[in-house]
């Protein structure tokens, strides 16, 4: 990771906040960077709004909802140093010494983001930092106790990111028909157009919180979606998962970063990102993502 600016050195143990950009994933990767500065013995805050039903998973650190941007300056003006995305409110507040900005175009987008951060992290704060976000699970659960069963989760943030529904069901047909137990799974707001899932046969698991979400990820056996946030809840809970992507080039920086998971893009190169965007629903065809899937399980397996 390039970057012109580095945080100062806190002489000892101060106040840290870290504030996040809108995303599950972000939210995430905020975690594993506050996690970091907590095993040097930092008092760290993650503002990220998605994330507070997650609290239980991260005792570690102090999970806070997004402030109003009117107030972002009085509420962060309690901490030694802050540290955040560039797509947050923190970029219009008044030029300070005791923030640093994580800038996207400062990322080596040869690397994921936990790559990135990681070397920030070690770069700026500790050179023996790892990529832990201190995520710890519910004693109660059991890891990939479904070892069987396939999370299917179907949307994301934005459409043209979506591989198309009928393809999503037809693989779900052929998981089934391999002796898997395969899922389909979208947020309350989603489920609505989703109800006929369950009119063909097959759950559909609609969970409430965040930490419903992992609940139920953390005792599956897989997990197969678009580019979108549980896939990389799916990554930190150490669940093997296959995300379905126009183009290979921008999986590099935003592929989930923790375990290594698959991804499978359209099996004809298209020049241009305009191309790749129009045309990959249709080229990426449920053949090669079921193959895809088969070499996820072999290589998990071995």
């Amino acid at each position: 990771m390039a970057s012109s600016a580095h945080s100062p050195k806190l002489q000892e143990p101060g106040r840290i906040a870290v504030y996040a950009s809108q995303g599950l994933g972000d939210g995430l990767l905020s975690l594993m960077v506050a996690n970091q500065l907590v095993q040097l013995g930092h008092e760290v805050s993650v503002y990220s709004s998605v994330l507070t039903s997650f609290r239980p998973w991260a005792p570690h650190v102090l999970i806070k909802r997004f402030v109003d941007p009117s107030s972002l300056e009085e509420e962060l003006a309690g901490y030694d140093f802050v540290i955040a995305a560039d797509c947050t409110p923190v970029i219009a507040m008044t030029p300070s010494d005791r923030r640093a900005v994580l800038y996207e175009r400062d990322f080596d987008k040869s690397q994921t983001m936990v790559s990135n951060l990681l070397a920030y992290v070690r770069r700026d704060w500790n050179p023996n930092a790892t990529s832990e976000a201190g995520v710890r699970p519910p004693v109660s659960l059991t890891h990939r106790r479904h070892s069987k069963r396939v999370v299917i989760h179907p949307t994301s943030g934005a459409a043209i990111r979506d591989w198309p529904a009928d393809k999503f069901m037809q693989l779900a047909k052929r998981l089934r028909s391999a002796g898997y137990e395969p899922v389909f799974m979208v947020s309350p707001a989603e489920a609505p157009t989703w109800m006929w899932v369950r009119d063909s046969g097959f759950s559909l698991i609609v969970p409430s919180t965040i930490d419903v979400m992992a609940r139920y990820i953390f005792e599956s056996g897989y997990l197969i979606g678009n580019d979108s946030g549980p896939g990389h809840l799916a990554s930190l809970l150490d669940i093997p998962s296959l995300c379905l992507c126009a183009r290979y080039s921008y999986l590099r920086l935003w592929r989930p970063g923790w375990r290594k998971g698959g991804v499978v893009t359209p099996f004809l190169p298209l020049p241009g990102a305009r191309l790749k965007q129009t045309y990959w629903k249709r080229l990426l065809t449920v053949g090669r993502v079921y193959r895809s899937f088969l070499k996820l399980t072999a290589s998990h397996s071995r």
